[in-house]
């Protein structure tokens, strides 16, 4: 049996990530280029302002996306183990944010077996 509503949350999940995985990147671009003094001080303060509430937003999705979807699909300790992974790695460079969607989606195609193809991210 297909879960429409756990294809959804995947699909916000990984639409989430790639919000936080391309705000991060331009923003370290932006700081290889002030090494440039492409940016003025003022420039720089803008821009991290604007930056760094939209990393904290989409990696609180994230994690929200990944505990309902492994709820949703495995239960309460598969999804707060998975919760608790990609806050712990998500210290680390948001390795978090990259990896425990990818994890959380294999599983759940696993689990549904060939029938259950789930949409590519």
């Amino acid at each position: 049996m297909i879960n429409a509503s756990t294809d959804l949350l995947l699909e916000k999940m990984f639409l989430s990530r790639r919000v936080v995985l391309w705000t991060t990147a331009v923003f370290v671009a932006v700081l290889i280029a002030r090494e440039e003094d492409l940016l003025t001080h003022r420039g720089e303060l803008l821009l991290f302002l604007i930056a760094l509430p939209i990393i904290l937003g989409g990696s609180l999705a994230t994690c929200y996306y990944v505990f309902r979807a492994g709820l949703c699909e495995a239960g309460l300790g598969y999804a707060i183990g998975h919760l608790l992974l990609c806050i712990t790695l998500s210290c680390i460079l948001l390795v978090g944010i990259m990896v425990v969607p990818w994890q959380v989606r294999s599983d759940i195609q696993r689990w549904r077996g060939p029938e259950g193809k789930l949409a590519d991210d």
